[in-house]
C-alpha cells in the first residue's frame, strides 16, 4: 500500500499543485466578483501540497487503508481575513462554488455552542471535491480530487502558528500545565480582542456611511453621463468627499443631479477635458461641480490639491465664476 502511495504521490504531485492553484483563483474570482478586493480582504493566502515524508507518516499512524481516498489534505490552502466577521463571506463562497463539492469539517463556532467554557485551537476547515474531471494547464484533475482549506482571522492565525506543534501536536511530551493555562487565557483575550475590533469595524463604517453611498451614486451617475473611465482613483475621491463632509448629507445627491442635468453641457466639458485632467476622469468631479456652484469662495479657499488648480479654474470659467472676485 505504502508503494502504491508513493509511486501515485510521485507521478501526480504536479497535479496536486494545480489543484490547490484552482482553489485559490476561484476564491479571489468569488470575492472580486463581489466588489471585494481579494488582495486587500485576504491578509494571508497560499496552498501547500503535503510533503511526502509527512503523508506517509499519516498513513502510519492514522492507519489508513486507502490513503488516496482517506487523506483529504494531501494539498491544501489557508485563508487569513482580519476579524471573524469576515470569515462569513469566505464560507459563502466555499460552499456555493460551481466547480467543487464543499463539506464541513471541523468549525470552532459549533465546539464553542457545545462547551462554550472552553477555549481551545480556533480554525474553520473544509473539504472540497471536485465535482467532475477538469483539465488546467495542460493537467487533468480528476473528478473528486480533495482540497482540505482553512479559514482564520489573524488572531486566530497567530495563535495557531503558537500551539499547532507545540501543544497539540506536540515536540513536548506533556505539556506543562502552566503552559495550557497560559495559552486558554490568550485565547480568552483573543476572542475579546476580536469582539472590539469587529464592533469597532461596525461603527466606523455607521460614520463613513454616508459618504460611501455618496461615492457610489456619482461613480453611477458619472458612467451614466460620461464614457466610463477605467481607472478611477477611489481613493482621491473619498479624500476629496472627506475634505468637504460638511457640505453634504443625506439630501445632497439628488441636488448634485438635478444641477447637473440643468447644466446640460457639463458633461461634454467633462468628456473633453478627460484624457489630460485628472481630475475629470474621476466621478467627485460632478460634486465639485456643485460645490462651486454654491460656495464659490469657499470651495476656492480651502482647495487641497495645488497640483489640480487649473482644472478647478475650468470648473470656475465653466460655471462663469471668476476664481479670483469670487474671494475678495
Amino acid at each position: 500500500m505504502i508503494d502504491k502511495f508513493k509511486n501515485f504521490f510521485k507521478d501526480n504531485e504536479p497535479m496536486l499543485e494545480c489543484w490547490g492553484n484552482v482553489v485559490i483563483d476561484q476564491i479571489r474570482k468569488a470575492l472580486n466578483s463581489k466588489n471585494i478586493n481579494a488582495d486587500v480582504f485576504l491578509k494571508i493566502s497560499g496552498k501547500r501540497v503535503k510533503e511526502e515524508r509527512s503523508a506517509l507518516s499519516k498513513i502510519v499512524r492514522k492507519n489508513y487503508t486507502d490513503p488516496l481516498t482517506q487523506m483529504t489534505d494531501l494539498v491544501g490552502a489557508r485563508f487569513v481575513v482580519l476579524l471573524t466577521d469576515d470569515l462569513s463571506i469566505l464560507q459563502e463562497i466555499i460552499e456555493n462554488n460551481e466547480i467543487w463539492d464543499a463539506s464541513k469539517d471541523k468549525d470552532y463556532l459549533d465546539a464553542i455552542e457545545k462547551n462554550p467554557e472552553f477555549f481551545d485551537y480556533q480554525s474553520i476547515h473544509y473539504v472540497v471535491r471536485s465535482k467532475k474531471e477538469t483539465y488546467t494547464d495542460a493537467l487533468g484533475i480528476p473528478e473528486g480530487l480533495p482540497c482540505e482549506i482553512q479559514i482564520r482571522t489573524l488572531l486566530q492565525h497567530a495563535y495557531a502558528e503558537l500551539t499547532h506543534d507545540n501543544v497539540y501536536k506536540p515536540s513536548i511530551p506533556n505539556v506543562p500545565y502552566q503552559a495550557r493555562r497560559l495559552i486558554a487565557r490568550s485565547m480568552a483575550l483573543m476572542e475579546s480582542t476580536d469582539e472590539l475590533f469587529c464592533k469597532t469595524i461596525v461603527e466606523l463604517e455607521k460614520a463613513v456611511a454616508l459618504r460611501n453611498e455618496l461615492y457610489e451614486k456619482l461613480l453611477k451617475l458619472y458612467n451614466a453621463i460620461i464614457t466610463p473611465y477605467e481607472s478611477v482613483d477611489y481613493l482621491f475621491n473619498i479624500e476629496l468627499l472627506d475634505c468637504y463632509q460638511d457640505k453634504f448629507n443625506n439630501d445632497s445627491f439628488e441636488l448634485i443631479k438635478s444641477f447637473i442635468e440643468k447644466k446640460t453641457y457639463l458633461p461634454a466639458r467633462v468628456q473633453e477635458r478627460r484624457e489630460n485632467g485628472y481630475l475629470n476622469q474621476q466621478p467627485v468631479i460632478l460634486f465639485v461641480y456643485w460645490l462651486v456652484s454654491n460656495n464659490p469662495r469657499v470651495i476656492q479657499k480651502s482647495w487641497p490639491y495645488n497640483s489640480l488648480d487649473s482644472e478647478l479654474s475650468s470648473i470656475y470659467s465653466d460655471l462663469g465664476i471668476a476664481m479670483n472676485s469670487s474671494i475678495q
